[in-house]
């Protein structure tokens, strides 16, 4: 399934990367002039030794909390977002500067270069590389196109369907939550998917102490980023740092969400001590993800490992079920002679390229397809699909 995935590529609009490789060029043009009108002075951004001498021996910005080397203060994206919040011009500037200079760099120059003479690039997929199991991509990686930024979004809307084709994508509805709940046998969080609710405004609702009719949307993003910091193990120190809020908030946000759904946190508990006495976790379906630093004398080492133990099981589960949908979907395909097929496969989401012929059937399989071939969860699983030309539009 893997070579015909990477064999079949996925066709790039190299008109659309053209027209966005030279608005990027321009954007980043503006911005260097700005740095310069903010720092009155003309050097190379892109040397950290010049930013470093620029930023803080000609400017004299505070240096507070900035991480210092050898070679004096960093000059690293950290540093850049700490200045920033301190309403300093040149570092928003400057954090803008390198997100759209990577973009550039790592895809909208590099990935049209990589493509065969029918304008598709193929990727080469790894299956026993990750911990968890997941799948990985390279020469290119795939996986990690961007999708938040604007700028991000477009790149997607080059990734194009072949004529008379559409793109699906069909991704798992927090696919790694309901894993959770069914290990932890958490009823409310059970129920909540089997319901169909929405479980992060259930948490929103938890936490601000409101009706979930009255969650807005920020309490909700709020509520998202606490379900699943939760779930990789995110201390109230991390997640105070994540939400931009104090330390006691974080703690107690913690501490009402273990309240509302309280096996989940006797749950994660066993998992790191099954870890420490077996030196391997397992996902749902007996799959061991082995861990041979959990008992390491480094505190660093060790912290990571129980990070990576937390999280092993849902993420390795999620990994399990998604290879077990390829496996009976490309199944169907075959056995009901279709032309549809899988292009591509991004963690908890099959990109497809099917032929307008074959909308209809795929439409009212897919999901059934997905989700009937898991019988040993207690929580249902949900796929969200969508159709397009592009895969912006269609994720």
């Amino acid at each position: 399934i893997l070579t015909e995935i990477e064999t079949a590529g996925i066709t790039l609009d190299m008109g659309k990367f053209k027209l966005l490789e030279t608005e990027l060029s321009i954007r980043l043009h503006q911005l260097e002039q700005q740095v310069y009108h903010e720092t009155k002075c003309v050097f190379n951004i892109n040397s950290p030794k010049q930013l470093q001498d620029v930023l803080f021996n000609q400017l004299k910005l505070p240096t507070t909390g900035i991480k210092k080397n050898i070679g004096g203060y960093s000059t690293d994206e950290d540093t850049l977002a700490a200045l920033a919040k301190q309403n300093i011009a040149v570092a928003n500037i400057l954090l803008e500067y390198r997100t759209l200079s990577k973009l550039l760099n790592t895809y909208i120059i590099k990935l049209p270069k990589l493509t065969d003479r029918h304008n598709k690039i193929h990727t080469i997929f790894e299956q026993a590389l990750v911990t968890s199991g997941r799948l990985s991509s390279h020469n290119p990686n795939l996986q990690n196109i961007p999708i938040k930024s604007d700028f991000g979004r477009r790149i997607r809307q080059c990734f194009i369907a072949e004529p008379n084709h559409v793109l699906v994508c069909a991704d798992y509805s927090q696919i790694e939550l309901r894993i959770l709940a069914h290990i932890s046998e958490d009823a409310s969080l059970i129920n909540a998917f089997n319901n169909n609710q929405d479980i992060h405004a259930i948490t929103a609702g938890e936490i601000f102490h409101k009706p979930i009719l009255d969650v807005t949307p920020d309490e909700r993003r709020y509520a998202k980023t606490i379900n699943f910091s939760l779930l990789y193990g995110k201390t109230a120190y991390g997640l105070a740092l994540e939400l931009n809020i104090d330390m006691a908030t974080a703690k107690k946000y913690i501490e009402t969400y273990f309240a509302k759904f309280p096996k989940v946190l006797n749950t994660l508990e066993n998992i790191k001590q099954l870890a420490r006495d077996n030196k391997y976790v397992a996902t749902v379906f007996g799959r061991r993800i082995y861990l041979p630093n959990i008992l390491s004398h480094n505190k660093v080492i060790r912290e990571a490992e129980e990070r990576l133990a937390l999280n092993a099981p849902m993420q390795g589960t999620s990994a399990d079920i998604i290879k077990i949908a390829m496996c009976n979907l490309d199944s169907w395909l075959t056995t009901n002679k279709l032309q549809t097929c899988i292009i591509l496969q991004v963690h908890d989401e099959l990109i497809l390229q099917v032929p307008s012929s074959e909308i209809d059937i795929i439409k009212a399989n897919l999901e059934s397809l997905m989700t009937k071939c898991i019988t040993n969860l207690s929580v249902n699983l949900a796929v969200n699909i969508k159709m397009a030309n592009n895969w912006d539009e269609a994720h």
